[in-house]
């Protein structure tokens, strides 16, 4: 049976057949086509829009364009706590060299129970992607790109020593720098930030966010490059692997 499937904004499913196919294999999915910051998943864990980020061209439809300190913030604790194996993925476009410019965060300030995703950490080379919290962190050995739109994805495998990085579908060297190698992540569950560092609200990023889904299972290096090549829509709709049953892989028809 061939699947053919559209864009997010023309899909539509009840709430009961979504609830019935939730796996935990799948978390939550922004993918900035709506104009308001929703969460596709059953979770419907949508966005609160702060100091007023704009709409822009994104990789695939819309994206939403973060300056001038405007944020957004999960309506809802993101779900992913202690040392839970997790992904991240997405599209961005930083514009600004900001100090410490952060795509997403959430936990508690305090050592090793917060968890982020920055551009210019606190340790590694200028430009490069940080991950954790510096008692228990990783970065990038060599910078991103700035000014033009990559993908990247961050695994965590449940030890930072294990992180890996990948930049348009290829892995990135890199290492675990930050503090006792032995520490491990006590993310505390909390709403989640996205261009900013909460629970601070600082170190804002400047640039375009577009496609960002967390999974609480660390992706394969074949996976990510599924996500990147299809989108997030396609590349779940026709997963045929466990690690990636969501509620797109139920998509049986073609939808206009």
């Amino acid at each position: 049976m061939k699947v053919v499937v559209t864009r997010l904004s023309r899909l539509y499913f009840s709430v009961i057949c979504i609830n019935m196919i939730l796996t935990a294999d799948a978390f939550e999915f922004w993918l900035f086509d709506d104009g308001i910051g929703k969460d596709f998943s059953p979770r419907r864990n949508n966005c609160n829009l702060i100091r007023n980020p704009k709409w822009g061209l994104g990789k695939f439809s819309t994206a939403l364009d973060f300056g001038n300190g405007s944020y957004t913030v999960a309506s809802r604790k993101l779900g992913i706590r202690g040392n839970t194996h997790r992904t991240v993925v997405f599209w961005c476009q930083p514009m600004k060299e900001d100090k410490k410019p952060t795509i997403v965060a959430w936990g508690e300030k305090q050592p090793m129970k917060y968890f982020s995703v920055e551009i210019n950490g606190p340790q590694g080379p200028k430009k490069s992607l940080f991950i954790g919290e510096l008692r228990c962190a990783a970065n990038t050995d060599v910078p991103i790109p700035f000014k033009k739109w990559q993908h990247v994805a961050v695994v965590f495998p449940g030890g930072i020593w294990e992180a890996e990085f990948y930049l348009d579908g290829k892995r990135l060297e890199s290492g675990a720098h930050g503090g006792n190698l032995k520490n491990q992540c006590e993310t505390v569950d909390a709403v989640l930030g996205i261009g900013t560092n909460l629970p601070e609200k600082a170190f804002h990023f400047t640039g375009a966010i577009d496609e960002l889904g967390f999974f609480n299972v660390a992706l394969t290096e074949e996976e990510i490059k599924k996500i990147m090549k299809q989108g997030l829509v396609g590349a779940l709709a026709v997963a045929s692997t466990n690690r990636l049953t969501s509620i797109w892989s139920v998509v049986k028809t073609e939808l206009n």
